[in-house]
Parts: structure tokens; C-alpha cells; sequence
């Protein structure tokens, strides 16, 4: 069988690039713990070069605690900037892949509610959150929305995160929407299956909970990068490293996945 090599990649405004790379996890495919799956699949040994049209700069890679896969290819010195177009060429095991990606500016974020849910809450610690920002009426425009617990650093794609502007007040061109967290990254964290069953105990794949400490990130992304994050949502897929059982689309030239300029605007709170 041909190996299939998967990028989960991108450049944010004011931030380094993150190359993320891993080989297919077939559908049929099973391991003993994460460390063997991850053992097996992550790719530390690639050459993953970036441009912006200017100039060019070989991305490392290291061990990192921060990524699932653990290998984060990054800059020493290249940031992303809004309105710009980058390339990445990623060469591994005789294949050479290619991807390019778009800057968009970022849209601020206007303000954040949070108000108790009535549903089977004994505690009275769940929280439904919505978030408020103002889009452009004249331009057609595509948004993510992506979180992170104060205990673990990779955002996660928010539960129905991926989102058009159709949803803006036509009048005052608003965009009001509802926020839930996704758990599989976390989920896939942890070694021992006891312990993830106590972590889901706590629904956080539902709500979030008064007392967390949470980050959230609004990002302006371009309509090819909305139908790629959308096709993985209808498809069911909850990220990159885990078995496709579908065929989703991508921007990635000799392999699958993705690669995103992603305008960022960031709101930390504490629920």
C-alpha cells in the first residue's frame, strides 16, 4: 500500500508557521497504546521549507508537548503577516508535497457572554457561551472557531466551529454565535483508559464549566481553507491524527490534510 503522508499546517498573523506531519492511520489499522500509534506514525525526519515570495527558511523540527503528533516543524525566524500568500514544500521519503495558503486580516473580537445552563445541572456549573464579533457586510467572508484549556495547550476545533458570514444581522452586521468544546485532543492525551473515562465523566464535551480557565481564538480564514474545515466536519472527523474513513478535501499537493493562513484574534477568560 502507498504511504500517505498527512499535513496539518499553518501561519497565523504575528505568530510562527507549525508544520504537524504524520503518516495515514488506516482505518483497519490497531495499537497496543498512543505511544505505539504515535511511535509508528509521526514523521521527525522531513524537510519542510516555507516562502512568502521574498524569502525562504528551512522549518525545524522538534519534540514538542504542545502538538499531537508530538513533532512540531516551526521558523526561527518567520512570522505570518496579514495579506500575504506563503508556500510549503515538505519533502519525506522520496515525496515532495506542496501547499499554498493566504494571510487574512483578523476580525476583533467584540464580547464574550456566559450564562448558566438549565440542563441537567445539578451543580449549577455548566456554562453556555456565545461570542460576539462584526463582520464586513461588503465582502464575503469565512470564519473558525478554536479553543484551549488552560491545561493543555493545542486548540481545539470548536463543536459546529467552521462558519460563514450568512450568519451576520443584516443590518448591523454582527455575528453572534454559540461556543462548545471538542475534547478529542485531550481524550487523546491521556495514556491510561480509566483515566479518560473520569475525563469524560465531566462532559466537557458539551459545556464548559464555571471555574476553567479557557482561550479562545476567532480566525479569518479563506474560502478554501472554510470548505476543507467543513468537509472534516461533516465527515465527523474531530482532527488530523486519527483514521479517515472518508476522502475530505484538501489543499495539500502529494498527500492529504491541510495547510491555512488563519487571521487570529485571541480572548482569554477565566469562566
Amino acid at each position: 500500500m502507498e504511504q500517505i503522508i498527512v499535513v496539518e499546517g499553518w501561519i497565523r498573523n504575528s505568530e510562527k508557521p507549525v508544520v504537524l506531519l504524520h503518516k495515514a492511520i488506516g482505518a483497519e489499522e490497531s495499537f497496543e497504546s498512543m505511544a505505539d500509534l504515535m511511535n509508528d506514525k509521526m514523521i521527525s525526519r522531513a524537510k519542510v521549507t516555507i516562502s512568502n515570495g521574498t524569502e525562504s527558511e528551512i522549518m525545524y523540527g522538534f519534540l514538542s508537548p504542545n502538538y499531537i503528533p508530538p513533532t512540531e516543524y516551526t521558523t526561527a525566524n518567520m512570522v505570518g503577516e496579514a495579506g500575504r500568500e506563503y508556500e510549503i514544500t515538505v519533502e519525506y521519503a522520496g515525496k515532495t508535497l506542496t501547499a499554498k495558503t493566504s494571510v487574512p486580516y483578523p476580525v476583533k473580537i467584540e464580547k464574550l457572554d456566559t450564562m448558566h445552563t438549565r440542563y441537567f445541572d445539578a451543580e449549577k456549573r455548566r456554562l453556555r457561551l456565545k461570542l460576539h464579533w462584526k463582520d464586513d457586510p461588503a465582502t464575503e467572508d469565512y470564519y473558525a472557531l478554536y479553543f484551549h484549556y488552560e491545561d493543555f495547550n493545542q486548540y481545539s476545533l470548536c463543536q459546529n466551529g467552521v462558519f460563514t458570514d450568512e450568519k451576520a444581522d443584516p443590518e448591523t452586521g454582527m455575528m453572534s454565535v454559540d461556543v462548545y468544546p471538542s475534547s478529542w485532543l485531550k481524550m487523546a492525551a491521556i495514556e491510561k483508559e480509566e483515566e479518560r473515562i473520569e475525563e469524560m465523566k465531566k462532559l466537557r464535551t458539551s459545556w464548559f464549566h464555571e471555574g476553567e480557565k479557557v482561550t479562545l481564538m476567532l480566525v479569518h480564514i479563506d474560502k478554501t481553507t472554510w470548505e476543507i474545515l467543513e468537509s472534516y466536519r461533516e465527515s465527523g472527523m474531530a482532527g488530523m491524527f486519527m483514521p479517515v474513513w472518508t476522502n475530505p478535501l484538501t489543499n495539500i499537493n502529494g498527500g492529504v490534510g491541510y495547510f491555512a493562513g488563519m487571521g487570529k484574534d485571541v480572548l482569554q477568560v477565566q469562566l
